[in-house]
This record gives structure tokens, sequence and C-alpha cells, in this order.
């Protein structure tokens, strides 16, 4: 049946705040990286080793500050111009402009990449999300799945080589425009108008009648 989404912002429009929107003018597409609101073991620490990925790489990034505690205070050496720290951002406006979106591997965030059609690298935390990890590596748009205690900035690195190949891009290329095509929430609404004009009652003759008025009730509905 598809995802549900909200309508894409008008043509021309781009509601992302002023540092965002001249930070991705500025540059390459940047690796986002945001765990939402899982909390983070070590979170500067988790960052200094992205920082140092993406340098290593040559490439910029977009790092998610919220619940999980990932910030870029603290760090040694600001990485000035190359990553930018961003606070709640909108995923839909966000993830097309980036190159790889590296998260957590919740059902939300994994559908808002899905549709960008962006290669991935899940970090899963909790609950669902290796589920999701797995699915998103069946599917040829990200590498397998790295747990968080698992993490390192060797494991990153070799991940973000894979979600950056040929392969990967056009992999998540086809899966976004495929969903993109989709009209989940349109086709929700017309399977439950379906179903309810289905149980929906042909005619008022068909309706129950009540039990007379200070009648005894019918055989059927007598108590033993």
């Amino acid at each position: 049946m598809g995802y549900w989404f909200r309508e894409p912002p008008p043509v021309g429009s781009d509601g992302l705040s002023g540092p965002v929107a001249e930070f991705l003018a500025d540059g390459p597409a940047p690796v986002y990286v945001g765990f939402g609101s899982m909390p983070t073991p070590d979170p500067t620490g988790v960052v200094r080793g992205v920082v140092d990925v993406l340098s290593s790489l040559e490439l910029r990034g977009v790092v998610s500050e919220g619940l999980s505690g990932l910030t870029l205070d603290g760090l040694p050496v600001e990485p000035a111009g190359r990553v930018l720290a961003v606070g709640s951002t909108p995923h839909d406006l966000l993830f097309p402009r980036c190159s790889v979106i590296v998260h957590h591997g919740g059902a939300g965030t994994t559908a808002a990449a899905v549709r960008a059609g962006v290669p991935q690298v899940v970090v899963p935390h909790a609950a669902d999300q290796p589920y999701w990890g797995r699915r998103m590596a069946d599917l040829g748009v990200a590498p397998p799945p790295i747990a968080r205690k698992d993490l390192t900035p060797a494991r990153l690195r070799v991940a973000l080589e894979v979600a950056l190949s040929v392969e990967a891009r056009r992999a998540a290329y086809a899966l976004g425009e495929q969903v993109r095509a989709e009209d989940g929430a349109g086709d929700a609404a017309r399977l439950v108008d379906a179903y309810l004009s289905r149980a929906r009652p042909s005619s008022p003759g068909t309706r129950a009648r009540p039990p007379p008025a200070g009648g005894r009730p019918p055989r059927a509905a007598r108590a033993w």
C-alpha cells in the first residue's frame, strides 16, 4: 500500500533555515549523521570519530543534534566549513540534498531516506531498528547495518565507501522513484471507504427492529 507522507513543499520553496540552506549551497552534498532520540553513550567521541572519517574521505557532513546528545561542542578542533550542526530539520527537505544518510534505523527516518533516493548507513540502537538495517542492505541501498555497540571510525569508513558506490546510489535512486510514485495515504483512504461501503446497511428495512414496548422479548432472545 505504501508509506504515508505529507504533501511535498511547493516547487521553488526551501523551508530550511538560513545557515542550513547556505551550507548546502556552498559545496558538495554532505553526509547526514543523526540518531534521532536514541541516547548515545559518549556522543562527543562518536562525533569526533565521524568528523575524522569525513575528513579522511574529504566529505562534508551535517550532524543532527538532539536527544541522542550528538554535538560539535567539545571537539578540540572546530571543523569549520566542513561539518554543520543542526537542530530539528525536516527530513523531507534535507535528505534529498545529502549524499548518504547515517541514522539509527527508526521506521520514519528509514522511510524518509528511502523516499529521498539516497544511500544509507544504518546504526541500529534498539527495537525494530536492526530489521530496517537488514532490509535496507537486502535492497542494496545500504551496507550491512552496524550495531551501535560495534560502531568504530574504521567500520564507519568502510560503510560509507559502500554507500557511496555507484551500485548503492543507483539502487537508492531507483527505490526512491518507486516509493515517490506510491500513494499510500490515498490507497488507505480508498480501502477504508470501500470497507465502510460494504458494512453500511443497503436500506432502512435491514435494520434490526427493537422489541415491542412492554411486551415479551422474542423467543430467540429469552433468558433460560
